[in-house]
Formats: C-alpha cells, structure tokens, sequence
C-alpha cells in the first residue's frame, strides 16, 4: 500500500485538481461564485494532500 501511495495516488490527486480547476471557471461564468470559489479551494486541498503524498 505504501508503494502505491508514493508512486500512482499522488497522480491521480493531481489530475482530479486540474479536472476542478476548469469547472470553478465554468462556475465563475454561470453566475455561481461562491461555488467556483470552492472549487479553487478544493483544487487547491488537493493538490497539497497529493503533494505531502508524493514528499512525505
């Protein structure tokens, strides 16, 4: 578990804050800035969770 924690799950965080990183905009647009707000945020706990993965 601990191989896969180092070496795929910090990916797959990354790529899961990217993916938010559009729609906050996409929120931000349709009128909703207080839920495109939260997206960044989102975006942002989980790129910091991937990245004390990948350096522990």
């Amino acid at each position: 578990m601990t191989n896969f924690a180092q070496s795929v799950a910090p990916y797959i965080l990354y790529t899961c804050s990217l993916v938010l990183l559009p729609l906050g905009v996409n929120r931000f647009r349709a009128g909703s800035p207080v839920k495109g707000f939260l997206d960044f945020v989102g975006a942002g706990v989980i790129a910091v969770m991937a990245w004390s993965l990948a350096n522990p």
